[in-house]
């Protein structure tokens, strides 16, 4: 995972793995980024897969605002077919 350019690691990233003619995913599995924003995601069986990541951090305090924003989140998914 990258932001502004630059590897993001501990960024947890959750793996819905759905085979094919079943109704609902596989318990996703649940990985972290390492050092270089990088996961290895082993043990996949064909079908469907969706990623998912989110990075959330706070934001200091705002005067200025009526309702202040207190947290700034970053989403990615993609979705992808495994044959």
């Amino acid at each position: 995972m990258l932001q502004a350019g630059r590897p993001v690691s501990d960024v947890q990233v959750k793996i819905f793995n759905r085979p094919p003619k079943i109704e609902s995913a596989l318990e996703p599995k649940r990985l972290r980024t390492d050092a270089e924003g990088r996961v290895r995601i082993d043990g996949l069986v064909s079908g469907e897969v969706l990623l998912n990541a989110v990075v959330m951090k706070p934001v200091p305090d705002q005067t200025s605002n009526v309702l202040p924003t207190r947290w700034e989140s970053r989403w990615a998914t993609v979705t992808f077919k495994l044959r």
